[in-house]
């Protein structure tokens, strides 16, 4: 059951029954996925906030665009024709986030852009320009990351949990699932590892649970209730759907019982580019392909730092990271390297966010932010 939502209108009524009596024919706007990277007016457009991300999927055979404001998911009616675009009966989910700080008021700002939006461009097919009736640009979207079900790391944001209603996953745990090309999924269930086998036919999918381990666990309070929870949604699940980086699983009532975001960490080789400090100092390894990062689906990563190699774990949990450097080899490096500072600032890291391909790491105690580019 999702939470109350609040219907906004957007445009006229007569201006939506103007673009349906010419046809639903289908736009090069149709069935695609964005993520924002600007809004606002001509002229004062603004980023999104670090460690937020806002998309939008545009189906087309529904006629629909949902995605998440940065804080609530969102949905609504949209019909495009030529660079004409109409979006009507905005809903949203009521939920108050915290931080980062002005993340409500970002969201607000980004609907209140849609609100007047009425044509759309593309830039070279990589850029959608949401523009209003003057011609001036509203909002800014790169092209959305895509998803498959198997093979990615979907980590659970949210559950039905038994009472008929929607939860945040306990902060301070971590519920994965992991499905593969072999139809065996498995995962974290917030305590316990688990194991299972599924079958998809077209979006629905069915999941048979199989072994469990048998752990306890004290913390956060209510793990093993919420783990009890997720293991009995998992099993009710009879459909699904992707849009974007969320994965959304309903039961046969067609209530949304579980709702997952895919890891945008696992699947890269990340190349170390630059470390700029709070007091503007910038740092460029010499030879950035010298100093990597791979996030692995078991979460374990594997680290180049010059001459050496480590291993490790890590750890995620909204937009905060905890990585634990494990074994590390001992060779001499080059009198100039920066195989010790970089396994530091790794262990030290906090924060995460991406920006279109760059990944991030915030260093505790905002001693600056480190920056990766994935490798070919």
């Amino acid at each position: 059951m999702k939470n109350a939502v609040v219907l906004i209108t957007i445009l006229s009524a007569l201006a939506v029954v103007s673009l349906t009596a010419c046809g639903a024919t289908k736009t090069a706007l149709d069935d695609t996925e964005w993520v924002l990277e600007s809004y606002g007016e001509q002229g004062h457009l603004q980023a999104v906030l670090e460690g937020t991300e806002i998309t939008a999927s545009f189906n087309g055979a529904e006629g629909q665009v949902t995605g998440s404001a940065g804080c609530n998911s969102y949905s609504a009616n949209y019909e495009a024709e030529h660079d004409v675009l109409v979006i009507s009966q905005i809903a949203m989910t009521e939920m108050a986030c915290l931080e980062p700080e002005g993340i409500m008021e970002q969201e607000a700002e980004y609907l209140a852009a849609l609100e007047n939006v009425s044509m759309y461009r593309f830039e070279d097919q990589q850029r959608l320009i949401l523009q209003d009736s003057d011609d001036s640009r509203m909002v800014d979207y790169i092209p959305a990351r895509t998803f498959e079900l198997t093979e990615t790391v979907w980590f659970l944001e949210s559950f039905n949990n038994g009472n008929y209603g929607i939860v945040s996953v306990l902060e301070g745990s971590e519920i994965t699932a992991v499905f593969n090309d072999e139809g065996q999924v498995s995962g974290l269930a917030g305590c316990n590892n688990y194991s299972g086998a599924y079958q998809v036919d077209g979006e629905m999918i069915s999941i048979e649970l199989g072994p469990l381990t048998m752990m306890f666990c004290e913390q956060p309070e209510g793990v093993m209730d919420q783990e009890t929870a997720y293991l009995q949604a998992l099993d009710s699940v009879s459909s699904y759907r992707i849009l974007g980086d969320e994965l959304v699983m309903q039961n046969e009532a067609g209530q949304e019982v579980l709702m997952f975001r895919a890891s945008d960490l696992v699947g890269y080789v990340w190349m170390w580019v630059e470390f700029l400090e709070n007091n503007d100092t910038v740092t460029h390894p010499n030879m950035p392909a010298n100093y990597t990062v791979e996030f692995m689906p078991d979460g374990q990563v594997a680290i180049q730092a010059d001459c050496n190699q480590a291993g490790g774990s890590y750890t995620f949990n909204g937009s905060q990271i905890d990585i634990e450097i494990g074994p590390t080899t001992l060779a001499a490096c080059p009198e100039d390297s920066l195989s010790d500072e970089y396994l530091r600032l790794l262990n030290d890291a906090v924060i995460y966010f991406r920006q279109a391909d760059f990944l991030f790491l915030d260093i505790m105690m905002d001693a600056g932010t480190m920056k990766f580019f994935p490798m070919e």
